[in-house]
């Protein structure tokens, strides 16, 4: 019978090749999206896709979300100095609460991404642009509604712009219309446009007396107003102006926005 002898070179290089497999199938291989240091235990799965990957800590094998907020691409690791430059106008940071900047160490910090570079603001809200951004514009990890005021020449009609991170990573701008009327400046050109009419002043002492200038050719009191921002009120107007009659006023119903007319 053959007997194998522990000085046989072939059995210390089986010996050796043993202890080398050994030592690999020993080693630790983490699952995907494994936990980090500190004690986390390993999350099998991805983060959820809510904010920035960034905004998440794997904790005993579940993802709890931290108070860093959406720190990305776009975002500085630290909230940055006021001034300091940006990429992307409109885009906010969240940067959890720190008592350096805010002061009582309890209020949210976010930077907010405008043309002259980041500003810094603390509040419970994140912050809207000064501006009103451009549509398809990325606007950051916090949701938000702003209001603009959207000028129309004679009166003002608010434009939103809103970013809701879960529907879409850009800015939501619907288009808002001036009214064309308003823009014109006399009574021939407006006269051009069958869809408007020049008003002027009436007499009526019960009534506001019209502004003048170029309407659309609707009495609102009839047909109401293209948007919830705006209210139909009753002017007196001069139905004669421009005609030989004698009459100084009529009712006429014009929609005001919140600036007036």
């Amino acid at each position: 019978m053959y007997s194998a002898s522990t000085s046989h070179p072939g059995y210390l290089s089986y010996l050796s090749l043993f202890a080398l497999v050994a030592t690999a199938c020993s080693d630790d291989v983490a699952p995907a999206g494994g936990g980090g240091a500190g004690g986390q235990g390993a999350c099998l799965e991805e983060p959820p896709d809510i904010g920035c990957p960034d905004s998440w800590d794997c904790v005993d094998g579940t993802w709890v979300q931290n108070d860093l907020g959406c720190v990305d691409d776009v975002c500085p690791q630290q909230p940055p100095n006021a001034g300091d430059a940006c990429a992307v106008v409109g885009y906010v940071c969240a940067y959890g609460t720190d008592a350096n900047i805010c002061g009582d160490g309890t209020t949210p910090v976010f930077a907010l991404c405008e043309a002259g570079g980041w500003g810094i603001t603390c509040g419970a809200e994140p912050p809207c642009p000064l501006d009103l951004p451009s549509a398809n514009q990325a606007c950051g990890a916090e949701p938000r509604s702003c209001t603009y005021d959207n000028d129309c020449g004679i009166f003002v009609i608010p434009k939103s712009a809103t970013c809701d991170p879960e529907a879409s990573p850009n800015w939501v701008v619907p288009e808002v219309e001036c009214p064309s009327c308003q823009l014109y400046a006399d009574p021939a050109s407006c006269a051009a446009d069958a869809a408007c009419i020049w008003l002027e002043p009436g007499c009526d002492a019960q009534l506001e007396p019209i502004s003048p200038g170029c309407r659309p050719n609707v009495d609102c009191s009839l047909t109401g107003c293209p948007a919830e921002d705006l209210i139909c009120v009753q002017f007196s107007i001069d139905p004669c102006w421009d005609a030989a009659c004698e009459e100084c006023h009529a009712p006429f119903g014009v929609c005001v926005g919140p600036e007036g007319i």
